[in-house]
């Protein structure tokens, strides 16, 4: 497998596509959301030393990966905050570290940019899967929620 490397987005604007593509077919399709709206969405997380922002993993030939570093996530706790968010690795390239090395960059711009602790949801449709995959990255339980959709959702939390 060819070396990937993770950067942030703002020196990937290419990427936006492919990771509203991603979302969209993952996460908003689903409930009725346009790729639009999402495409309009990511263009937003270009930020450099502010939220929202994401990094890409790209290896030489495509983009491989995707997180978000967010203000908010969930519109039930908008106490909490930074959020990682979409955290997404194509098929091919999981179980190689690209998602821990992806969660990693994320966790470090939060800690850069001041915040010491962060938050993020596992998805209601994997959740016992997910929970262990950032168990075992450092994340503990931190509540039940109820997501946007009426989705319940396990609130996960990380000290930086």
């Amino acid at each position: 497998m060819p070396k990937v490397r993770i950067i942030h987005l703002s020196s990937s604007m290419k990427s936006v596509d492919i990771m509203a593509k991603w979302a969209h077919e993952k996460w908003f399709a689903p409930h009725n959301i346009s790729y639009n709206a999402v495409l309009k969405d990511y263009r937003k997380r270009c930020n450099v030393n502010s939220l929202p922002s994401a990094f890409v993993a790209k290896d030489e030939i495509r983009t491989c990966g995707m997180v978000s570093l967010k203000q908010f996530d969930l519109l039930s706790r908008k106490d909490l905050s930074p959020w990682l968010s979409s955290l997404y690795v194509l098929p091919e390239y999981r179980n190689k570290g690209v998602g821990s090395a992806l969660v990693r960059v994320c966790e470090k711009e939060a800690g850069r940019l001041g915040f010491s602790e962060m938050f993020l949801f596992v998805d209601y449709r994997d959740s016992a899967h997910l929970e262990k995959y950032y168990s075992s990255l450092g994340w503990i339980g931190y509540s039940d929620e109820v997501d946007s959709f009426g989705h319940s959702v396990k609130v996960m939390r990380k000290k930086l």
